[in-house]
């Protein structure tokens, strides 16, 4: 209890940090008293329980027991199947536990290989906000600070190793866009086009920053700029859903009691995480539509993070009080998108690891004082002539029956409740037919490896000791 109490506190401690941002409120996650407490009681009471069964057996002791132990046979009956019992829930539940894993792992392997829009590969990522309006009128502040970001943006794409720079109010794959309701002028039923992902605030330079292909089109450029007619880029969910089978570049959506004009199509993005769909977005440009907080990305041709000090003093040499928070990669911030998938199969792993280990002492545990109890039949059995390979068959057969039958009440039991994990899973149906039946296979393995030692050590009575014995 000492031990598991100490493995424990260490555990936690490793499992809170793999976490990360995923789990809420991490620095009060820690063992307390209660916890400590029901560890410690369980402990006891499971001492107490499986070392005062046996002892009570003793005590009521007699001689059928003591014959039951000698020649007439190598164990009790009913104390050998309380132990295969024992290892046949064990297995089932080991079943039971690898099958959510192997479930878990599965979808998080499908959810970390899906194509979230754009490349992530060698961009730096980092957060600007604008300060407060102080002794000027917001069209005024507006004005100025469109006019610094401009200066800002221009001379972060003039850095060593920047090929590209844009921006964007939101995070891929953290959604955010702006409720935004479009209309299409002559649909008058349509009165209302509302995209499912939001209208997303870029710069011009955030599609090659980001590497989102432009399907069709053209991407917003510094002549986009007021007073010149609002544009706006729609991706191709959107083109698909209210044009399909035309070409929407030309086409009109009005924005409230303005006119803008399609100019592009993007490629679809992911944009409210790996997990969802790509729905309907348009991208308004921020020369129209500013906003005091904005993420920039820095396309590069090496570590991202090399560059990040220098991006940092550029912007700082434009404006010395300018916040720059949120430095990281973007293959980072993807990757964090996925922590909390990531943690609870990182979790249930290490418990049918736990489950899987367990199972196979249990096994072996049963197998092996199996063996000791028949040593006699077995010497009997090998001096009428019976071949190593036949014992070692006999003992095989008795472990892979209590271990095929653990392994089939676990499958029962997965089909079942791995429904209940349907809401963690993409891309995996919780009954998975190959998941499960790898499951059973590597259990079938552990089970085998776990018995064979025993087994193998039977192959090995010497007979007249096995005789002399009794």
């Amino acid at each position: 209890g000492a031990l598991g109490f100490l493995v424990g506190e260490w555990g936690v401690r490793i499992l809170v940090t793999l976490g990360g941002s995923s789990i809420p409120r991490t620095d009060a996650i820690h063992p307390e008293a209660r916890v400590i407490g029901f560890a410690v009681g369980i402990t006891l009471l499971t001492a107490l329980l499986f070392g005062l069964l046996p002892a009570l057996r003793v005590a009521r002791a007699d001689f059928q027991v003591l014959r039951d132990g000698g020649r007439a046979g190598s164990a009790g009956r009913e104390r050998r199947r309380v132990r295969s019992a024992l290892v046949v829930a064990e297995t089932a539940l080991a079943m039971l536990l690898l099958a959510g894993a192997g479930l878990m792992m599965k979808s998080f392997w499908t959810l970390s290989h899906v194509n979230p829009g754009f490349d992530a590969e060698r961009v730096l990522s980092l957060r600007l906000t604008s300060p407060d309006p102080v002794g000027v009128s917001e069209d005024q502040w507006v004005t100025q600070q469109m006019a610094e970001r401009d200066q800002i943006l221009r001379r972060l794409a003039s850095l060593p190793g920047v090929t590209a720079v844009g921006g964007s109010k939101t995070l891929p794959l953290h959604g955010g866009g702006e409720p935004y309701e479009f209309s299409i002028p002559d649909r008058p039923s349509a009165s209302s086009v509302l995209p499912q992902s939001g209208a997303y605030i870029v710069t011009p330079g955030y599609f090659r920053a980001l590497g989102i292909p432009l399907v069709r089109g053209r991407a917003f450029t510094d002549a986009d700029r007021p007073p010149a007619p609002l544009v706006v880029i729609v991706n191709q969910a959107f083109a698909r859903k209210y044009w399909p089978n035309e070409d929407v570049i030309g086409k009109t959506l009005r924005l409230g009691n303005t006119d803008v004009r399609i100019v592009g199509v993007a490629g679809d993005v992911r944009n409210d995480g790996l997990a969802a769909t790509s729905g309907t977005a348009v991208y308004v440009p921020s020369t129209t539509f500013f906003r005091s907080n904005i993420n920039v990305f820095l396309r590069t041709t090496g570590d991202p993070l090399q560059l990040a000090q220098a991006a940092r003093q550029a912007i700082w040499n434009i404006d010395p009080q300018m916040p720059v928070s949120d430095v990281t990669t973007l293959e980072q911030v993807v990757t964090n998108t996925v922590a909390r998938p990531r943690f609870f199969t990182l979790l249930i792993g290490l418990f049918s690891g736990l489950a899987l280990v367990l199972a196979a002492v249990g096994l072996y545990g049963v197998i092996a004082y199996s063996v000791r109890q028949r040593t006699h039949e077995i010497g009997i059995r090998m001096a009428l002539g019976a071949h190593a390979k036949s014992v070692l068959g006999m003992v095989m057969r008795e472990a892979m029956t209590l271990a095929v039958m653990g392994i089939a009440i676990g499958l029962v039991g997965a089909l079942a409740l791995t429904r209940f994990l349907q809401s963690q899973l993409y891309g995996v149906a919780p009954t998975d037919a190959g998941t499960l039946a790898i499951t059973a296979l590597i259990l079938c393995v552990v089970a085998m490896l776990a018995s064979w030692i025993p087994a193998r050590r039977a192959t090995k009575v010497d007979p007249l000791v096995a005789l002399r014995e009794e």
